[in-house]
């Protein structure tokens, strides 16, 4: 089963009619009317791929409560570490062995490109359940010195129920690195899938249930945002909420959670600067240039979406960088030849769109793309664009689009504050032979992640978030698990 056209036989013939997309509430698929379905529509073709079961109010609040029923009286938070362990690598194990299948899954509700899914996204996912069950039972308080003759101790504990509310870009593995350092924590979950590509989140449902998770743990639901969203976050049963997305959306969920004041842990939107010296490798600053801007078809919140060239440079560099993004190939992300795939759905094609026509009518220059493509409905060509003032908003706001500014500096400092002068705070990288200039630039952005000489690593041991309009608190990491304990001080005499 290589070819594209095998793949989806596969998948509509025996993978999707047999797989199960009801609400997984308190251990238990449970039935909804059927005629209360939200399509899942293929980003390829823009067909339906099924309908699925639409969580609501009702179905949202019942999930909190499970979790919280399971929480405060079954038997998770008060299990020997060890034992969460076990059942997260048995998840993890569950997953391995139905890796192509989720990849499929995954390729079919996204649009991004098979190869990708299969190659890192399902297997990270895996990974990062391995890694906190290895947490589990090293989460420890400590002793502090007597007062007075009473002894101070603290102690970690759970915070309690968490809702993950989940992004449609890398759904599989944002499920991970959310709910698995909530479980090695002692917490328990309520999950939202994002209504855009429900299905990888919904199909975990299946592999938990096998898992023999207790009941009420793990809870799966599909909802819009305005509905099951809304119920979670406002729900005072919920103790902390962890949400990635954009920055408008999160916004709204602390105003809508005021009432309570849960945790918030929220990985939030980005417009990475990528630095590149009038000293670097261009060739290898090229190459990764490319991965930067379009992977994922753009649509990543660390995106390289301002690409900042020395002056002296930027004319060698773009004679490089264009031949490379003209050489892209796009097409079915079945096919393992595919380096792009298509945006997520229509609307995400007019957003992106309408950022590029306002900046073209503003004057900016369209160096490269810059219009859909006939690859299917939702594509877009791969974009670059310069002669952009740095006030426009294409420069100040997220795309989410195979769209990047070009801007030309002179000097480390110019490039320090071009990258600065944004309201995210995600990531940045800077390509250069000088270790004292790239140590300088670590030293003076301000972002969560520096990539030196490199672009887009991530890794299960090694926290990730940003600050400002990017966010707040991190994930992956021992910081990862963190944001699920709150510490409890002991006064004993």
């Amino acid at each position: 089963m290589n070819t594209s056209s095998e793949r989806r036989q596969k998948l509509n013939k025996d993978i999707i009619p047999n797989l199960e997309f009801r609400p997984f509430i308190g251990g238990s698929f449970i039935n909804l009317p059927s005629d209360n379905v939200m399509p899942v529509i293929d980003p390829y073709t823009g067909n339906v791929i099924i309908t699925v079961p639409h969580s609501g109010e009702r179905e949202a609040n019942l999930a909190v409560e499970a979790a919280r029923h399971a929480f405060d009286k079954g038997p998770w938070p008060n299990l020997h570490p060890r034992e969460r362990a076990n059942y997260m690598v048995k998840l993890a194990n569950i997953i391995d062995k139905n890796i192509e299948t989720i990849a499929l899954v995954e390729t079919l509700d996204t649009g991004r490109p098979f190869k990708g899914a299969l190659g890192w996204e399902i297997p990270n996912a895996s990974e990062v359940f391995r890694y906190y069950a290895g947490w589990a039972d090293k989460i420890t308080g400590c002793t502090l010195p007597d007062v007075a003759g009473v002894n101070i101790e603290t102690y970690q504990e759970p915070v309690g129920v968490c809702a993950a509310i989940m992004p449609w870009n890398f759904p599989f593995a944002a499920l991970a690195w959310k709910i698995a350092p909530a479980l090695a924590a002692g917490c328990t979950v309520v999950v939202k899938a994002s209504e855009r590509a429900p299905l990888t989140t919904l199909l975990l449902a299946t592999y938990v249930s096998e898992a023999n998770f207790p009941a009420g743990v793990i809870n799966i639901i599909a909802g819009t945002g305005d509905t099951a969203g809304n119920a979670l976050v406002k729900n005072r049963d919920v103790d902390k909420i962890s949400f990635t997305g954009s920055t408008s959306t999160a916004q709204q969920i602390i105003q809508n959670s005021l009432g309570h004041l849960p945790g918030w842990s929220l990985e939030l939107g980005g417009k990475s600067a990528n630095v590149i010296l009038n000293d670097a490798n261009l060739q290898d600053a090229a190459q990764n240039a490319i991965g930067a801007m379009f992977t994922m078809s753009g649509q990543d919140c660390g995106a390289g979406s301002r690409l900042l060239l020395e002056r002296n440079i930027a004319k060698e560099f773009l004679s490089i960088l264009i031949p490379l993004i003209k050489s892209r190939r796009l097409g079915d992300p079945m096919d393992d030849a595919t380096e792009q795939g298509p945006l997520i759905d229509h609307n995400q094609f007019e957003r992106v769109s309408e950022y590029v026509d306002e900046a073209r009518k503003s004057g900016a220059n369209i160096l490269i793309g810059g219009s859909g493509t006939k690859d299917g409905p939702n594509f877009y060509h791969p974009t670059l664009i310069t002669d952009i003032p740095q006030n426009a908003r294409i420069v100040r706001e997220e795309i989410f689009g195979p769209v990047a500014t070009v801007h030309l500096f002179d000097g480390l400092d110019e490039a320090i504050s071009i990258a600065n002068d944004s309201c995210y705070s995600l990531g940045a990288a800077i390509w250069t032979t000088s270790a004292e200039k790239a140590q300088e630039f670590r030293r003076k952005i301000r972002t969560g992640t520096v990539w030196l000489n490199c672009y887009g690593w991530y890794d299960t041991v090694s926290p990730w978030g940003g600050r400002g309009l990017s966010g707040q608190g991190k994930e992956l990491g021992k910081e990862g698990l963190s944001e699920f304990l709150t510490t409890k001080a002991v006064f004993r005499k």
